[in-house]
């Protein structure tokens, strides 16, 4: 058990006085050496009560080092000394304060690599919780990031619905109106009728009606005039805004069915032909408008041959991909 300063202090001021004893009697040996008394066997009661109470007292590596008592104890006049017992109780001391000098050093050395194995396990340990905190908070940017991706998604499909059902209300508002004008027009007298025509409905007379009979010549020249009238139009193609609500309405149809590309491609269309000042007449022309693709010119040409859209037209009838 290593001592408290105190208890190092007073064990060390009580070698030193020890060491003081040995060295008083080795001066008094001198003296009598000197004066011819002879140092043989002097002072050996003295040495033998300094190395008595010396073994009775605990020691360090420490003590033996600062007080320097171990040399004084293997000095020549006690190691050699003539009596016996001195000699012995010289040597016994001496080894066992070597075995203890060794025994610090091993537990001092002990001690050190105790000491490090702490401080490196210590610093593993903060290492670890280092690597754990910064898996955590991995874990949580990643968390959060997740959460940011569903809350965009979420965003974007509620804007993609949004866009949809208002392109598909304007479709159905564009085809509303056009069903309405097309009622109007049918529901107005037709102000082209040839007088023939007029006179028999009026009750005129036989040769008025005969020349409205459907053999003669007034009216199959009547019929031929109506016929030519209907290819000039279907030749002349539809208005730009015709264009642009079919695109609307297409693209209604691709937001239902969850194209959004293309419903958005489509309604950009539409809105490009809607601004168009000038009647397209070919998909080539379109073609060179901004927003409008090869496909859409494709669509475009179509329409303007046919009357009709493929696409559209598949949609209409409930085809969905």
């Amino acid at each position: 058990m290593p001592l408290s300063a105190a208890a190092a202090a007073e064990l060390t001021r009580q070698f030193k006085v020890c060491v003081e004893d040995l060295q008083k009697v080795k001066e008094a040996a001198r003296e009598a050496d000197a004066k011819a008394l002879g140092s043989v066997g002097f002072g050996g009661r003295e040495v033998m009560r300094v190395l008595d109470k010396l073994a009775k007292l605990p020691v360090t590596g420490e003590i033996l080092k600062d007080t320097g008592v171990g040399n004084e104890v293997n000095d020549r006049f006690v190691r050699l000394h003539d009596d016996t017992l001195v000699r012995e109780r010289s040597k016994e001391l001496v080894h066992i304060w070597k075995a203890r000098v060794q025994a610090d050093k091993v537990a001092a050395k002990k001690a050190e690599v105790e000491a490090e194995e702490e401080r490196v396990a210590a610093e593993e340990e903060a290492a670890a919780e280092a690597a754990r905190a910064a898996a955590a908070e991995a874990a949580e940017a990643a968390r959060v990031a997740e959460e940011k991706a569903a809350d965009a998604a979420r965003r974007e499909r509620a804007e993609a619905a949004e866009a949809a059902r208002v392109a598909e209300a304007e479709a159905a508002d564009v085809a509303r109106r056009e069903c309405a004008e097309d009622a109007g027009s049918s529901a107005r007298p037709d102000d082209t009728a040839s007088p023939a025509a007029s006179a028999e409905e009026a009750g005129g007379s036989p040769a008025e009606g005969a020349a409205s009979s459907p053999g003669s010549p007034t009216k199959r020249k009547a019929e031929d005039g109506g016929e030519s009238a209907e290819k000039k139009s279907k030749a002349d193609g539809g208005t730009n805004e015709e264009l642009a609500a079919l695109f609307k309405e297409l693209s209604a149809f691709e937001f239902k069915n969850k194209q959004k590309w293309e419903g958005r491609a489509y309604q950009k269309v539409a809105d490009v032909l809607s601004q168009q000042p000038e009647k397209i007449t070919s998909g080539s022309e379109a073609k060179k408008l901004q927003d409008i693709g090869k496909e859409s010119a494709k669509k475009i040409d179509q329409f303007l041959e046919t009357g009709k859209i493929d696409r559209l037209e598949k949609y209409r009838r409930g085809e969905f991909d």
